[in-house]
Formats: C-alpha cells, sequence, structure tokens
C-alpha cells in the first residue's frame, strides 16, 4: 500500500509539474518540421525549437507526402517537390496558427551560429503547393528583407534600408504585419521592411533559418 501510495504521488507530481511548464510557456504551441533538423527544449518555463544544421543530413524526410497531408489535409506532389529542392531551406509550420490573412506574426529568435552568416525568418502565406513569403534577419546584410520562396527557389523582393549588426547568443524580437496587402516587418525595434504586394496573402506560418545555421526562437504567436 505504501509502495502504491508514493508511485501515485509521483504520478501527480509529475502531472502537475508538466502542466504548470505548459501553462507558463508562451507560444507553448508545438511546431511541425518540414525541413532541417528541429529540437524542442525550454528556457526557464518557456518553450524553444532550434533549428541546428550540425545534426541535420542536408536530405528531406521520407515521409514529406504525410507531412503535406497533415498540414494541409491533402498531398500535393508540388509539396513534395518544393521541400525537397536543391533551393530549399529548413522550415518547421507553427501548429496553432492554421491560416493568417490579416494580424502580426511574431516571435524571438537567437542567433547561435552559422558558416556563411547567421539568420533567422518567419514564414507566411505558406501554401499548400509549398510556395511561400518570408521576412528574415541576418548578420550578413545586418538588415530585414522580404522574399518569396516558389518552385524550389527564392527571390528577394525588398530589403531594408536600415543596417544593424545584432549581438550574438541573445534574444531579439522579429515580427511582420499584413493589412491587406501591405507588409511591415521590423527585428530588434528599429530594423525595418515595407512593401506592398500585388496580390493578398493567405496560408500558413512558421519559422525559417538556412541551411548551415544554427538558430533558436521562442514565444511565436499571432495577434
Amino acid at each position: 500500500m505504501r509502495t502504491l501510495a508514493v508511485s501515485l504521488l509521483a504520478v501527480l507530481t509529475l502531472g502537475f509539474s508538466l502542466a504548470a511548464q505548459q501553462a507558463a510557456a508562451p507560444g507553448a504551441a508545438a511546431v511541425t518540421p518540414v525541413l532541417g533538423q528541429w529540437e524542442t527544449g525550454t528556457e526557464g518555463a518557456t518553450l524553444t525549437v532550434t533549428a541546428d544544421a550540425r545534426k541535420w543530413n542536408g536530405r528531406p524526410p521520407a515521409d514529406l507526402d504525410a507531412i503535406g497531408k497533415r498540414l494541409f489535409g491533402v498531398t500535393r506532389p508540388e509539396f513534395t517537390a518544393n521541400v525537397s529542392a536543391e533551393g530549399a531551406f529548413p522550415l518547421a509550420v507553427i501548429d496553432g496558427i492554421k491560416q493568417l490573412q490579416q494580424g502580426t506574426l511574431q516571435v524571438e529568435f537567437k542567433l547561435i551560429g552559422g558558416e556563411s552568416d547567421q539568420i533567422a525568418g518567419l514564414v507566411f502565406d505558406l501554401q499548400p503547393t509549398g510556395d511561400y513569403l518570408y521576412v528574415r534577419y541576418n548578420t550578413r546584410d545586418d538588415n530585414v528583407a522580404l522574399w518569396r520562396f516558389m518552385k524550389g527557389q527564392r527571390e528577394v523582393i525588398a530589403h531594408g534600408a536600415n543596417h544593424r549588426r545584432l549581438a550574438m547568443n541573445a534574444w531579439h524580437p522579429l515580427s511582420v504585419t499584413l493589412k491587406g496587402r501591405s507588409i511591415s516587418a521590423v527585428a530588434a525595434g528599429d530594423l525595418r521592411v515595407e512593401h506592398t504586394l500585388d496580390r493578398d496573402v493567405s496560408g500558413r506560418v512558421g519559422l525559417w533559418t538556412k541551411r548551415d545555421s544554427i538558430t533558436a526562437f521562442r514565444s511565436w504567436r499571432a495577434e
């Protein structure tokens, strides 16, 4: 009886501990890794995910069709072709946000490493075809820029005019705001890019980085 009581107490304690951790973690919705090596952890009571190029073999996962169906309810050959293209980059989709047409998507990022440069990005307008838009900060240009990924290739749309080197191994805010066709993205308060698209946007959202980068993210949310 004593052993049973101790075991029950341990189970209850573990359950309360997990519940408290989940309740205390802002942006605690999970992510679905699509490409790259993504690892989940915590910093204090906050959930983090880290894309770690050192632990990735550079190849797409074998279950891309299943990932596409989980995200969009359908399997599209374009999705698999896009995500597995040579020009594709690490991507994780935020599970708790099914679609974003208007509003602000926010995250905090930490630049940890990278051979060519250090980089962090927010994906929006992700389609069942695997096409998407994203905003990113990197240390090569020291600015925020808006990019398009389509048919396995990426293309820059607009660069921000302000340039500033952000500290490594420190948390920085990044956000993108959608108002109709107007896009505004800001990193660290003053690094900004603005652009007006030729169409409306509506799709899933996620986290993005480059193939040789090590980048952590936390506190992602949409408002």
